[in-house]
């Protein structure tokens, strides 16, 4: 969902999930330091590479399980 989908939205609803959306890509951001700092403490940039790669991959499993599991 984007900030396209959230302004179609009734003026009440827009408000809180615009607090939600921006609340969720800060943690998002927070995340990715968390995972990045000691990453590139143990093996420099190509670790910070291969764990920015991880981590989509782990998500897109996720959903794709989680999408398996609904049909």
């Amino acid at each position: 969902i984007g900030q396209r989908a959230i302004y179609t939205l009734p003026a009440h609803l827009r408000s809180r999930l615009t607090g939600l959306f921006i609340a969720v890509f800060f943690a998002g951001g927070a995340a990715g330091s968390a995972f990045a700092s000691p990453a590139f403490a143990a093996g420099g940039w190509p670790w910070v590479t291969w764990a920015g790669f991880a981590l989509p991959i782990l998500a897109l499993l996720a959903f794709a399980g989680e999408f398996g599991r609904r049909r």
